[in-house]
Protein backbone atom coordinates (compact mmCIF):
# COMPACT_ATOMS: atom_id res chain seq x y z
CA UNK A 1 0.00 0.00 0.00
CA UNK A 2 1.59 3.27 -1.08
CA UNK A 3 1.46 6.54 0.85
CA UNK A 4 -1.30 8.10 -1.28
CA UNK A 5 -3.54 5.07 -0.78
CA UNK A 6 -2.83 5.06 2.96
CA UNK A 7 -3.79 8.72 3.29
CA UNK A 8 -6.95 8.04 1.30
CA UNK A 9 -7.97 5.30 3.74
CA UNK A 10 -7.23 7.55 6.74
CA UNK A 11 -9.56 10.14 5.24
CA UNK A 12 -12.27 7.56 4.50
CA UNK A 13 -12.15 6.04 7.98
CA UNK A 14 -12.13 9.54 9.48
CA UNK A 15 -15.20 10.51 7.46
CA UNK A 16 -16.95 7.32 8.55
CA UNK A 17 -16.14 8.15 12.18
CA UNK A 18 -17.41 11.73 11.81
CA UNK A 19 -20.69 10.53 10.28
CA UNK A 20 -21.13 8.08 13.16
CA UNK A 21 -20.26 10.79 15.67
CA UNK A 22 -22.86 13.21 14.26
CA UNK A 23 -25.62 10.61 14.33
CA UNK A 24 -24.56 9.57 17.82
CA UNK A 25 -24.60 13.18 19.00
CA UNK A 26 -28.13 13.60 17.68
CA UNK A 27 -29.26 10.42 19.43
CA UNK A 28 -27.60 11.40 22.71
CA UNK A 29 -29.21 14.86 22.62
CA UNK A 30 -32.57 13.62 21.40
CA UNK A 31 -34.11 13.97 24.83
CA UNK A 32 -35.16 10.35 25.16
CA UNK A 33 -35.54 9.09 28.71
CA UNK A 34 -34.63 5.58 27.58
CA UNK A 35 -31.58 6.47 25.54
CA UNK A 36 -29.97 3.33 24.11
CA UNK A 37 -26.80 4.48 22.41
CA UNK A 38 -23.93 6.83 23.01
CA UNK A 39 -21.76 8.80 20.62
CA UNK A 40 -18.99 6.22 20.88
CA UNK A 41 -21.41 3.43 19.96
CA UNK A 42 -22.37 5.11 16.70
CA UNK A 43 -18.75 5.85 15.84
CA UNK A 44 -18.02 2.16 16.35
CA UNK A 45 -21.02 1.08 14.24
CA UNK A 46 -19.83 3.26 11.38
CA UNK A 47 -16.26 2.03 11.72
CA UNK A 48 -17.40 -1.61 11.80
CA UNK A 49 -19.10 -0.92 8.47
CA UNK A 50 -15.97 0.75 7.12
CA UNK A 51 -13.68 -2.06 8.29
CA UNK A 52 -16.07 -4.67 6.88
CA UNK A 53 -16.08 -2.94 3.50
CA UNK A 54 -12.29 -2.55 3.54
CA UNK A 55 -11.81 -6.23 4.39
CA UNK A 56 -14.34 -7.23 1.72
CA UNK A 57 -12.33 -5.35 -0.91
CA UNK A 58 -8.94 -6.57 0.33
CA UNK A 59 -9.99 -10.21 0.49
CA UNK A 60 -12.47 -10.13 -2.42
CA UNK A 61 -15.21 -11.48 -0.19
CA UNK A 62 -18.44 -9.47 0.07
CA UNK A 63 -19.65 -11.83 2.79
CA UNK A 64 -17.41 -9.93 5.21
CA UNK A 65 -19.81 -6.99 4.98
CA UNK A 66 -22.72 -9.30 5.75
CA UNK A 67 -20.87 -10.73 8.75
CA UNK A 68 -20.21 -7.22 10.09
CA UNK A 69 -23.85 -6.31 9.58
CA UNK A 70 -25.04 -9.44 11.36
CA UNK A 71 -22.81 -8.54 14.31
CA UNK A 72 -24.28 -5.04 14.56
CA UNK A 73 -27.78 -6.41 14.04
CA UNK A 74 -27.37 -8.96 16.85
CA UNK A 75 -26.19 -6.22 19.21
CA UNK A 76 -29.15 -4.01 18.32
CA UNK A 77 -31.76 -6.76 18.54
CA UNK A 78 -30.44 -8.02 21.89
CA UNK A 79 -30.35 -4.48 23.28
CA UNK A 80 -33.88 -3.76 22.08
CA UNK A 81 -35.15 -7.07 23.44
CA UNK A 82 -33.56 -6.46 26.84
CA UNK A 83 -35.02 -2.97 27.10
CA UNK A 84 -38.42 -4.03 25.81
CA UNK A 85 -38.59 -6.90 28.27
CA UNK A 86 -37.27 -5.12 31.35
CA UNK A 87 -37.78 -1.39 31.22
CA UNK A 88 -40.03 0.04 28.55
CA UNK A 89 -42.44 -2.11 26.55
CA UNK A 90 -43.45 0.94 24.47
CA UNK A 91 -39.94 1.85 23.32
CA UNK A 92 -39.46 2.53 19.63
CA UNK A 93 -36.76 1.27 17.32
CA UNK A 94 -35.52 4.55 15.89
CA UNK A 95 -32.14 4.37 17.59
CA UNK A 96 -31.64 0.77 16.47
CA UNK A 97 -32.58 1.66 12.89
CA UNK A 98 -30.19 4.63 13.02
CA UNK A 99 -27.41 2.30 14.17
CA UNK A 100 -28.00 -0.05 11.23
CA UNK A 101 -28.02 2.84 8.76
CA UNK A 102 -24.82 4.16 10.37
CA UNK A 103 -23.16 0.80 9.69
CA UNK A 104 -24.06 1.04 5.99
CA UNK A 105 -22.90 4.65 5.81
CA UNK A 106 -19.47 3.43 6.91
CA UNK A 107 -19.61 0.82 4.13
CA UNK A 108 -20.55 3.44 1.55
CA UNK A 109 -17.67 5.72 2.53
CA UNK A 110 -15.07 2.99 2.01
CA UNK A 111 -16.73 1.81 -1.21
CA UNK A 112 -16.08 5.25 -2.80
CA UNK A 113 -19.62 6.57 -2.35
CA UNK A 114 -18.72 9.36 0.07
CA UNK A 115 -21.15 11.88 -1.45
CA UNK A 116 -24.03 9.42 -1.19
CA UNK A 117 -23.08 8.58 2.42
CA UNK A 118 -23.01 12.27 3.34
CA UNK A 119 -26.35 12.93 1.63
CA UNK A 120 -28.01 9.99 3.39
CA UNK A 121 -26.47 11.04 6.72
CA UNK A 122 -27.96 14.53 6.30
CA UNK A 123 -31.41 13.07 5.60
CA UNK A 124 -31.11 10.71 8.58
CA UNK A 125 -30.07 13.58 10.85
CA UNK A 126 -33.01 15.69 9.66
CA UNK A 127 -35.49 12.88 10.24
CA UNK A 128 -34.07 12.11 13.68
CA UNK A 129 -33.87 15.71 14.83
CA UNK A 130 -37.34 16.76 13.64
CA UNK A 131 -39.42 14.17 15.48
CA UNK A 132 -41.99 16.63 16.83
CA UNK A 133 -42.45 18.35 13.46
CA UNK A 134 -42.90 15.02 11.66
CA UNK A 135 -45.41 13.81 14.26
CA UNK A 136 -47.33 17.10 14.05
CA UNK A 137 -47.38 16.94 10.24
CA UNK A 138 -48.54 13.31 10.17
CA UNK A 139 -51.32 14.01 12.69
CA UNK A 140 -52.68 16.83 10.50
CA UNK A 141 -52.90 14.75 7.31
CA UNK A 142 -56.29 13.18 6.72
CA UNK A 143 -56.62 9.75 5.11
CA UNK A 144 -58.46 11.10 2.05
CA UNK A 145 -55.69 13.69 1.50
CA UNK A 146 -53.08 10.96 1.50
CA UNK A 147 -55.11 8.85 -0.93
CA UNK A 148 -55.59 11.84 -3.24
CA UNK A 149 -51.87 12.57 -3.24
CA UNK A 150 -51.08 8.94 -4.02
CA UNK A 151 -53.56 8.91 -6.92
CA UNK A 152 -52.02 12.08 -8.32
Amino acid sequence: MDQHELISFFIKFGLAAVIGMLIGLERSQGGEDNFKGHVRDFVIFSLVGAVSAFAAVEYANAWLIAIGFIGVLVLQVSGYWAEHRLDNPDSGITTEAAALITFFLGVLVVRDAEELAIAIAIVVLLVLSEKSMIEKFSSQIQRFELQAALKL
